[in-house]
């Protein structure tokens, strides 16, 4: 069996279509700091920065800047590493790659240990810091591989509200066979879930900004709003999420008939957009959970250009 960063690397070089980032409209800026420090812990989340080998390979090639831009597809495509107290870990790709586990972790060998259920692989770890960053580098030496990790974001308060915690991403989890109704309606809740925690988690940590890049779908950020994307524009990633694509239509069109019949989000804004968009979808996560999204739905029609 490959190893979970080998079977990543083969991912991204197997150019993935990565669909178009959902944005906030003219959202204003809030508030920001940087991010602290992290104290010399795993725990976490982090963003792959650089990729390079540990040793020189023989290549039909002599080009050393051919070789690393290869490398870079994956740095390009991203990659976020996440690791949490109850000794579980999660990776996700840029196009929506996604594995789950748990770790266990030896300062003193400075050895990682990743096991997914298929394979265990054991890493070679260690921190490093300067004045604004920290860094957690990774050697792979099954895959000759050197990782370079850039702390995305300190743990909060409570890890189980931290967007990228396993249960919180079971959205990403594709089926072996086709959902009914109601199930379909707990995925969708659970990435409205994931979505609002990475706002809250944006918000409490005063983050300098937000980025849903790692959670395409069709939830569509505005300043003060929560919409929806075009049926035509639904992102691949979150499609291929669902056991097939009539079903990845049906959660859609629940959430927007939702939309049509629903009353008007009316609490006052707060004069932050982030919180404000929060407030918006925990309504709406409510919603569902409440009963107001309907079970039988006619499918959108879908162009097919």
């Amino acid at each position: 069996m490959k190893s979970v960063l080998q079977f990543t690397v083969i991912i991204a070089l197997l150019s993935i279509i990565a669909c178009k980032q959902q944005t906030p409209k003219q959202a204003p800026s809030s508030p920001t700091v940087n991010i602290p420090l992290a104290k010399k812990t795993i725990l976490g989340t982090w963003r792959l920065a650089d990729v390079r080998r540990l040793s020189a390979i023989k290549s039909s090639s002599d080009d050393a800047l051919l070789e690393k831009a290869e490398l870079n597809q994956l740095v390009q495509m991203g990659m976020l590493l996440s690791f949490f107290p109850d000794e579980t870990y999660t990776l996700i790709t840029g196009s929506n790659g996604y594995t789950a586990g748990n770790f266990k972790s030896d300062k003193q060998a400075k050895t990682l240990i990743l096991n997914n259920r298929q394979t265990i692989d054991s890493l070679k770890y260690q921190y490093d810091q300067n004045a604004e960053r920290s860094f957690l580098l990774i050697q792979d030496k099954k895959n000759n591989l050197f990782l370079k990790f850039v702390n995305e974001a300190p743990l909060g308060n409570d890890f189980k509200e931290e967007p990228y915690w396993s249960t919180n991403n079971e959205w990403r989890m594709k089926p072996l066979k086709p959902e009914s109704p109601a199930a379909l309606q707990l995925r969708l809740g659970n990435y409205f879930k994931h979505i609002a925690y990475i706002l809250k988690t944006a918000n409490d940590k005063k983050l300098q900004r937000v980025s849903f890049e790692f959670s395409e779908g069709i939830l569509k950020i505005y300043d003060g709003g929560i919409g929806i994307c075009a049926v035509d524009n639904i992102p691949a990633s979150w499609q291929n999420c669902f056991y097939n694509k009539n079903q990845a239509l049906t959660a859609y069109e629940m959430y927007n008939t939702y939309l049509k019949k629903s009353k008007r989000y009316k609490g006052s804004s707060t004069g932050n957009w982030i919180e404000d968009d929060y407030n918006v979808l925990t309504s709406i996560y409510g919603a569902l959970k409440g009963g107001e999204f309907p079970l039988q739905v006619d499918l959108p029609a879908v162009s097919n250009n």
